[in-house]
């Protein structure tokens, strides 16, 4: 095996068994997944001998240029668990970076594409691309510039979190902060974000960057399918001709509640997302408060006892009232999972006039989840 260092382009022999997850990486290679799994890989950056990576406390680090606003001389503000710093001087900063790679669905995630072309009669899929991919931990620094900088310390509960979860957790931390300084000073302050990062600081303040957040996919690992293109023209034309039916009342309901629907889909923080589902399903169902129209769109799906669909509803929309009043921020990837089938159920019979099967059977999952007393 070789590591090679791509600035230099010199390679360092390694001893294949002195590596560890390569067998585990060459079997993931497989391509029999409908939707490719996701790797990532860990690091630090600004780490040093007084300062060890992994021996200071958890944190978050944010940080604005101003737009043209100058500080008179260095100055921070201290609280028990973030420091607010206005300076000018040059900012270090880094993240992975994946080798063409593109954004994918959400913005901590990326696809390696799997270039190729058809060939008909007999039709085949010929691929034009490689399965190597290109890692790099990259760190920069900007030149001098005038800038905001707050470093956050978590609490125990959110330091025990991954990276997406330490990511929302800190956003919703520090979002009193930001509005604050917004309101006081305007949009000038905090003008442009250079870098958001999550790594560990230490009694002196020093910044540890963790690099293990974005993830990325090879598209070569799903399997291929083809689709039959007359078919699929025949599934998009009933699209705009349901489309044609409707009133304009429904067009602009349906509108606003794709619009969460795709809100939802790229949501990284579990809040948000679930609050955004729930919004896709209100739009569908509800006119105003009354949650009644809600349970009985949800029971002609399903079917079942009654009480179980009103029971899971009611817990769904007990959940997103705490979560809108700021009672919790603990939301469960099961609770997650609960309310997008919900939503995708709904907004796909609005949609298309029916619902598959498979649909369906994770409508019918959800509601059972749901009406759980411990949901």
């Amino acid at each position: 095996m070789y590591i090679e260092d791509r600035a230099t382009g010199r390679r360092k022999r390694v001893r294949r068994d002195q590596l560890t997850g390569i067998d585990d990486f060459a079997n993931s290679l497989r391509r029999a997944f409908d939707v490719p799994p996701e790797m990532r890989f860990q690091g630090w950056q600004g780490s040093d001998e007084n300062h060890a990576p992994g021996s200071g406390r958890p944190a978050y680090r944010v940080v604005y240029k101003t737009l043209r606003t100058v500080p008179t001389h260095p100055a921070a503000v201290v609280a028990a668990n973030c420091r607010v710093m206005f300076a000018n001087d040059r900012v270090a900063w880094g993240e992975p970076r994946f080798g063409r790679a593109l954004p994918w669905r959400r913005p901590d995630r990326f696809l390696v594409p799997d270039w190729g072309r058809v060939f008909y009669d007999p039709v085949r899929y010929v691929r034009e691309a490689d399965d190597t991919i290109p890692m790099e931990a990259h760190q920069e620094t900007t030149p001098p510039m005038n800038y905001v900088e707050v470093l956050y310390v978590f609490n125990d509960i959110d330091a025990e979190g991954g990276h997406s979860d330490r990511l929302a957790a800190a956003r919703a931390a520090i979002s009193t902060l930001l509005a604050s300084l917004d309101l006081v000073f305007g949009p000038r302050l905090l003008g442009l974000r250079i870098t958001e990062e999550i790594g560990e600081v230490f009694d002196d303040w020093h910044w540890n960057r963790r690099l293990d957040g974005p993830t990325v996919a090879l598209e070569a690992q799903a399997q291929l399918e083809y689709v039959d293109a007359d078919a699929a023209m025949a599934q998009i034309g009933a699209v705009f001709d349901a489309n044609t039916g409707r009133s304009e009342e429904d067009r602009a309901r349906l509108r606003i509640a794709s619009q969460w629907y795709w809100r939802a889909d790229a949501e990284t923080d579990p809040v948000q997302a679930f609050i955004a589902h729930w919004l896709t399903i209100e739009t569908l169902e509800m006119n105003g408060t009354n949650i009644a129209p809600l349970k009985d769109a949800v029971h002609a799906l399903v079917g079942g006892p009654r009480e179980q669909c009103a029971s899971a509803v009611g817990r769904l929309q007990g959940l997103r009232s705490r979560l809108v009043h700021g009672k919790t921020r603990l939301v469960s990837s099961n609770q997650i999972d609960a309310v997008r089938n919900v939503s995708s159920a709904l907004l796909e019979r609005r949609l298309l006039g029916v619902i598959s099967e498979a649909r369906r059977t994770q409508l019918r999952g959800a509601v059972a989840d749901a009406s759980q007393s411990g949901f």
